[in-house]
C-alpha cells in the first residue's frame, strides 16, 4: 500500500477518530485488501458473510480504496486494481537479490531447459520473487508467483529451512505448521527435521510430488554475504523430466552451481556499494 493512501487515511480520521480509530480504520482497509486477493474479488454481500464488518463499513472502505485506484468495481464485484502491480514491482526491482539473481537465472533456466524459481522469507512468510518464463521450458504453468505455497512442500522451501537458524525456522513452523498439501507431504516434523539434516549434507533438496502430485522440484539456498539464507534456487517439471539418478548425477550440482554464484555476485555487489 502506497503512502498516498495511508495519508489519505489518516487526514480522513483526523477531528472524528482517536488515532487508534485511525489504526482501525488501516487494518480494516487491509482486511478487504487481503480478502479481495484470496477471493479473487467479492460482493459487499460476500465480504460481509466472511468479515466481522457492517455492510456499510465494507462500502465506505471499498469506495475509498476505489477513489485512490486500489479497487475496481465490475457489476456488484469489488476486485484489486493494477495499482497494486506498479508499486509491486517498483517493490520487486528494488529488492537487491532480485535485480541481482534474475540475469543469472533466465541463463540458467535456459540451458538447463526447466522453468526456474527464487523465493525469499518475509514475516515468517515464503515468498516467489521470481519464476522463469521460457517458452521451451517444461512445466512453466506450474507455479505462480501468486501461489501461496509453504515451505515445507516445495524444492526451495525446504533448503531454505534447512539452512536458516534454527530459531527462525520454528517459529516459520510454529505459524504455518505441516499442512498436508498431497499424499506425499512431509506432516511430521520428527520426519522434516530428518529431511533437512539430509538436505544440509548434501547441499540440495528434492521435492517429490510434495505440492502437487507428479511435480518434482529441486533446490539450493543461495546466502548473503554473511553466510545467512537470503533465499532459494530450484527448477521444478514432471517426474518423468526429473528422475532421482539424474537429479542426484546432474542437476542438484546445477542448481547449486548457481546458487552459489549468485551468492557470490551479491557480496561483490555488496563490496561495491562500499
Amino acid at each position: 500500500m502506497s503512502w498516498c493512501l495511508i495519508a489519505s487515511m489518516e487526514r480522513s480520521d483526523r477531528g472524528s477518530e482517536s488515532g487508534a480509530d485511525g489504526l482501525q480504520t488501516l487494518a480494516i482497509a487491509l482486511e478487504l485488501i487481503e480478502e479481495l486477493q484470496t477471493a479473487n474479488g467479492a460482493t459487499v454481500a460476500e465480504l460481509q458473510d466472511r468479515l466481522d464488518l457492517s455492510k456499510s463499513a465494507i462500502y465506505n472502505h471499498l469506495n475509498t480504496l476505489r477513489e485512490y485506484g486500489y479497487v475496481v468495481k465490475d457489476g456488484d464485484r469489488f476486485q484489486l486494481g493494477l495499482t497494486f502491480t506498479l508499486i509491486g514491482e517498483f517493490v520487486r526491482e528494488q529488492f537487491e537479490l532480485f535485480s541481482i539473481a534474475k540475469s543469472e537465472i533466465d541463463e540458467f533456466s535456459s540451458e538447463i531447459g526447466f522453468p526456474a524459481h527464487l523465493i525469499t522469507e518475509q514475516h515468517h512468510n515464503r515468498l516467489e520473487v521470481y519464476v522463469t518464463r521460457e517458452s521451451d521450458a517444461i512445466g512453466t504453468k506450474s507455479y505462480s508467483v501468486y501461489d501461496p505455497l509453504h515451505f515445507h512442500t516445495t524444492a526451495n522451501g525446504k533448503s531454505m529451512l534447512a539452512f536458516m537458524n534454527e530459531d527462525k525456522r520454528a517459529a516459520i513452523l510454529d505459524k504455518h505448521g505441516l499442512p498436508r498439501q498431497s499424499t506425499n507431504t512431509i506432516t511430521d516434523r520428527d520426519e522434516l527435521a530428518e529431511e533437512l539434516d539430509l538436505i544440509r549434507e548434501r547441499g540440495y533438496s528434492v521435492s517429490k510430488g510434495e505440492e502437487m502430485e507428479g511435480l518434482w522440484g529441486v533446490g539450493a539456498p543461495v546466502k548473503g554475504q554473511d553466510g545467512s539464507v537470503a533465499g532459494a534456487l530450484s527448477i521444478s517439471g514432471p517426474v518423468g523430466q526429473l528422475p532421482e539418478e539424474r537429479i542426484h548425477d546432474e542437476l542438484g550440482e546445477a542448481v547449486v552451481n548457481t546458487a552459489d554464484a549468485i551468492q557470490l555476485d551479491l557480496i561483490m555487489a555488496s563490496r561495491t556499494e562500499r
